[in-house]
């Protein structure tokens, strides 16, 4: 990826920088049709997923989801914030797992199904989730590889 040594920018030149794989692109502000932000996203945008971009909660609830995910469990709110607790020294309330998991929705990271005749919605990962979550164990364990991908 290049530096940002080769862009001929002035003092003063109002451009919006962007930061892609592969390389950075510069828009003129005044050409630029993107709103930009105080650091957040508008609902039903996608932000760029980045796992330090999201809070321990909802970290927590991703991988509470994919484990229950992988043992057929019922995604519950309730059952999700039990087996979320069990990664956590203390429990969780209500009004932070809901919220948390409104979050993970409006980025597009979980989705909700509604269930008739019960209050109990479903909640499951959306591939979004699923690919942030594979990203984040990947880059984890390479970690603990050498030079030659052993462990």
């Amino acid at each position: 990826k290049p530096s940002l040594d080769y862009l001929d920018l002035a003092a003063g030149d109002d451009v919006r920088l962007y930061d892609h794989p592969e390389g950075f692109e510069v828009v003129p502000a005044e050409d630029d049709p993107r709103i930009v932000t105080d650091g957040g996203w508008l609902r039903g945008t996608h932000p760029p997923h980045e796992w330090h971009q999201l809070n321990g909660i909802e970290r927590d609830l991703l991988y509470s989801i994919r484990r229950l995910q992988a043992r057929d469990g019922a995604l519950s709110g309730q059952n999700i914030a039990r087996e979320c607790e069990t990664l956590r020294d203390s429990p969780l309330s209500n009004g932070s797992i809901y919220p948390a998991l409104s979050g993970l929705i409006d980025q597009d990271l979980v989705t909700k199904h509604e269930r008739e005749n019960t209050t109990a919605n479903r909640y499951e990962l959306t591939d979004e989730g699923e690919q942030l979550l594979a990203i984040h164990v990947a880059t984890f364990e390479a970690l603990f590889e050498d030079s030659e991908g052993n462990r």
